[in-house]
């Protein structure tokens, strides 16, 4: 992330970081909605609903948000940006949430029997 000196943008991602701070029982969910990227992209998202159009009407807006995708990083050679592997608050938790993602239909399946089981 980067940015000019105090961006509206990243101003408003700090004024609202005390509201995100919450415990979630999954340590891997507290990061990702408290500081991580679900956090910013929730914060970016309200961000663009918040001020539409308001860089195609005002291409000088100091608001404006620009993102990189992901080829844009390092794959130029206009590009200044070095990625490097991270997820080092990766842990049980994580692997758990990836596995669930994996098996999507039987974790419905067994929900749903559950459901006509109990219910």
């Amino acid at each position: 992330m980067g940015a000019v000196p105090q961006h509206p943008f990243f101003l408003k991602v700090i004024e609202d970081l005390p509201g995100a701070n919450r415990k979630w029982v999954l340590p891997y969910i507290t990061i990702m909605a408290s500081t991580g990227p679900l956090f910013l992209s929730v914060i970016w998202k309200n961000w663009l609903n918040g001020h539409k159009g308001m860089s195609k009407t005002n291409p000088d807006w100091k608001g404006r948000v620009r993102i990189l995708m992901p080829d844009e990083y390092n794959k130029h050679t206009w590009s200044f940006f070095k990625t490097y592997e991270g997820s080092s608050w990766h842990g049980k938790d994580a692997r758990f949430i990836f596995w669930m993602g994996r098996n999507w239909l039987l974790i419905t399946v067994a929900g749903f029997a559950l459901a006509g089981f109990v219910g």
